[in-house]
């Protein structure tokens, strides 16, 4: 291989994914055992009461489309596919990219501690939407003590409906009841969800420098002012409400959001930093978009401006509190109310996709480039056990063979063109920085992108 200048990737600024992720860990969840995506609850368990905490369910087998452990630890533990997480097969989903439909993702921040273990209640919703037609985006935030019919179990508050998927083994678990009583009380699909605690919520601010809030007036213990918050100061601050309602709460988390949006787009991150970024919080995440749809997700929201990203809540207008026989205060919807408000902010129904959108074909360009792995170390087979993995996640693997030596210690990325979605994929998978990202106009024109990988993907790939 020829030595060549080495470059940073084309920057991008991936600011739905920070929203996502950042949006769950507002919630107040306490600190999470590992995950996997897998998680369900025991069968013939009590009834769920809100505030129960059962011991830990068992962990599901994987469905019969699943692939196994892949060896790298982003994959597994944050966005693994073919697990028992309610997740349509790609067959059943429609094509976003042509019609145009909106993709809905619910973001969940569940309420756990860490001495906790089992079913929890969520403690954050909010309902993300990207309408790729208009370029345009949308966030909802619902009510933890909504009282609203939870499918399979009866009327309760909204945050009991995912420990009610965990404890009584709904399919897909605690995520896909949750997302099931959204879309049936909203009457809107549902097709994602992404779900989170707080410690990688304080892990992410810290990691983009903080957010800057600005105070009009005062929010106890916070005067009027500017803030510049750290992770924890902005997990107290989303946390904090005025006397004891809980929609000024939901108001705060969305300052945060748009602080931390708003901070995203002053940083120059590449998508593969981004993404490597949330994986250091892996313990904290969990969801059933796969690697290539966050990719696609954060290529979509490179089109969408600050601007067009509109905010809505179901406040204290739309419900009327009461205390239920049991003694629970609770918000009783005014669907007259709350319905032409999610319709306005969302859009008409016909924009809205029954089954998933194809996220992939919608915002991932040049899925078609094709990419050559070539072994740089001594093992033999590594580059084919490679391609067996890249290949799975909709990559154009077109050759494998060995390197021009065997004593490379580091891997590396060469692209004969521009950096592309692609490249990020690769390098987030792989696990490899942009400094070892090159370009090299000279290389063989039948391939477009070039991995050499050394000794350190010998144990990720099963090489011992």
């Amino acid at each position: 291989m020829t030595d060549t200048p080495r470059v940073s990737p084309h920057r991008k600024r991936p600011v739905l994914i920070i929203i996502a992720i950042v949006a769950l860990l507002l919630g107040g969840a306490y600190s999470l055992r590992r995950l996997t995506i897998a998680q369900s609850g025991q069968s013939g368990a009590a009834q769920p009461q809100p505030g129960d905490h059962a011991s830990p369910p068992p962990v599901e087998p994987d469905t019969p489309d699943s692939t196994g452990p892949s060896g790298i630890p982003f994959i597994d533990n944050i966005i693994r596919p073919g697990t028992s997480s309610g997740r349509l097969p790609r067959a059943e989903r429609s094509d976003m990219i042509i019609k145009k439909e909106r993709v809905n993702i619910l973001l969940l921040g569940i309420d756990r501690r860490p001495e906790e273990y089992g079913p929890s209640r969520t403690d954050t919703m909010i309902l993300l939407s990207v309408d790729p037609k208009e370029n345009t985006a949308a966030m909802l935030s619902i009510p933890r003590d909504l009282w609203v019919m939870i499918p399979e179990y009866g009327e309760s508050r909204i945050n009991v409906a995912h420990f009610a998927g965990d404890v009584r083994n709904y399919p897909g678990g605690g995520p896909a009841l949750a997302k099931r009583t959204v879309s049936e009380i909203l009457g809107v699909p549902v097709h994602y969800y992404v779900r989170v605690d707080f410690v990688g919520f304080e892990q992410l601010i810290d990691a983009i420098g903080g957010i800057t809030i600005e105070l009009e007036s005062p929010v106890p213990p916070f005067a009027a002012g500017v803030h510049h918050m750290d992770g924890e100061t902005a997990l107290k601050f989303a946390r904090t409400r005025r006397g004891s309602d809980d929609f000024h709460r939901m108001a705060h988390q969305q300052k945060v959001l748009m602080a931390a949006l708003e901070r995203v787009r002053s940083l120059d991150f590449p998508l593969s930093t981004t993404l490597q970024m949330v994986s250091l919080v892996n313990d904290s995440i969990q969801t059933d978009l796969n690697l290539v749809e966050m990719v696609a997700l954060a290529t979509i929201a490179n089109r969408i401006d600050e601007n067009d990203i509109r905010r809505g809540l179901i406040d204290s207008s739309m419900t009327t509190t009461v205390v239920t026989a049991q003694g629970w205060m609770v918000e009783i919807p005014h669907w007259d109310v709350i319905l032409p408000m999610v319709e306005e902010l969302l859009g008409e129904p016909e924009a809205w996709a029954d089954d998933s959108p194809d996220l992939v074909r919608a915002g991932v360009t040049n899925l078609d480039r094709r990419i050559a792995i070539y072994n740089g170390t001594p093992e033999p087979g590594l580059a084919e056990a490679a391609a067996d993995i890249l290949g799975a996640t909709g990559l154009n693997i077109v050759h494998t063979g060995e390197a021009d030596h065997t004593d490379y210690a580091e891997s590396e990325i060469i692209v004969r063109g521009e950096i592309e979605p692609p490249v990020d994929l690769l390098a987030v998978i792989l696990g490899i920085p942009s400094e070892a990202i090159r370009q090299d106009p000279s290389m063989d024109a039948g391939v477009d992108i070039v991995v050499i990988l050394g000794r350190q993907h010998l144990t990720q790939f099963g090489f011992h």
